[in-house]
């Protein structure tokens, strides 16, 4: 006869097909059988006896649900002013639940309309945030950093309290994390007239060094926005050795130039305008001017310009030949003023 017991796991799941959530628990049958359990010996000529064990999904009932192992605060779902009720409890909260919650405000504020540097409430959860930053993992420090730059804090100790970990952890980061510190610790926090802050200095000329010294090894991961965006920090700052724009990041942009958005080839140009380089005319020519004539793709497809598009390219070579004026730019003008209408012709003119 066989015997059957029901045995509870610890296993459950969330998921559910129905409209109203509902928790699960996984049910296991044992059937032994008939006989018992017994050895099965070389040369005795019997079976080795098998149990059989079938798992279904039961609803949990509602005197023996078990605790969720993830039970934490989902602040995506959350309204702004709930978003703060919930960060007055800041003390109870995980680091990451505290860091979410602060982020997720920070996306309800994408205008910049509050100063949440004197919020009572903010203030105090970002004084907690302080404190707990040199516990934190890399992806934490990041998403601090994040969290410093929505909320516009103006607190410098936050700001070199965080660069300082993030030195520590600078090994664990990638090519798009790279890119991101750049335009983060680089970028300036404004006030209400628009003006800088000039007292706050988020991070010193040396953590910039230090991304800089492990940049070749992350460039040829990045993509477009990424390294264009590492260029411009690189010729503000006056970084970077000349291997690493030779060897790294010019022939990175010989093989994507032709994919980049107009928006990204102007700021790439004017940049390296910017930088004063003109030594290398095959690198203009062959590889920078080719946008105007082709597209990424299909391979060798002509490129057609709406005329906004034509005159903003249009001005950006100018601007670079003001800078570097031994850059030959007739032919390149040329076929830019073909997507122009006239009297715009005339108005460059």
């Amino acid at each position: 006869m066989q015997q059957r017991s029901l045995i509870a796991t610890n296993h459950f799941a969330f998921a559910s097909r129905m409209h109203q959530k509902r928790l699960y628990v996984d049910k296991q049958y044992v059937t032994i059988p008939e006989g018992g359990l017994h050895l099965s010996l070389p040369g005795s000529g019997q079976r080795r006896s098998q149990v059989q064990i079938k798992t279904y999904a039961k609803r949990a009932r509602f005197t023996n649900q078990p605790t969720p192992i993830k039970d934490f605060i989902n602040f995506k779902n959350m309204g702004g002013n709930e978003i703060i009720l919930n960060l007055e409890n800041h003390e109870n909260l995980a680091t990451s639940e505290l860091i979410s919650g602060m982020l997720e405000l920070g996306k309800h504020d994408k205008l910049y309309r509050y100063n949440w540097n004197n919020h009572p409430i903010t203030a105090t959860a970002l004084q907690d945030l302080k404190a707990r930053i040199g516990h934190m993992n890399a992806k934490n420090l990041l998403q601090t950093a994040l969290v410093l730059d929505r909320l516009q804090i103006i607190d410098a100790q936050a700001w070199n309290l965080t660069q300082t970990n993030i030195l520590r952890l600078l090994h664990k980061y990638k090519g798009r994390d790279m890119a991101l510190f750049y335009d983060l610790f680089d970028k300036e926090v404004l006030n209400d007239e628009g003006e800088s802050y000039l007292y706050l200095e988020k991070a010193p000329f040396s953590f910039f060094e230090r991304l800089t010294s492990l940049l070749p090894m992350h460039i040829a991961f990045m993509d477009n926005e990424q390294l264009l965006r590492c260029l411009e920090v690189l010729v503000k700052k006056e970084l970077g050795s000349e291997r690493l724009f030779v060897n790294y990041i010019y022939m990175k942009l010989e093989r994507t130039i032709l994919s980049f958005s107009v928006s990204q080839y102007c700021r790439c140009v004017r940049t390296l305008a910017d930088k004063g380089y003109s030594e290398d005319s095959t690198f203009w020519h062959d590889f920078m001017f080719k946008y105007v004539y082709y597209k990424h793709k299909p391979k060798g497809a002509e490129r057609i310009f709406r005329p906004e598009e034509a005159k903003k390219i249009w001005e950006t070579l100018i601007y670079l030949k003001l800078k570097c004026p031994d850059i030959e730019l007739m032919l390149t003008l040329k076929q830019l003023e073909k997507f122009m209408p006239p009297a715009q012709q005339k108005a460059l003119l």
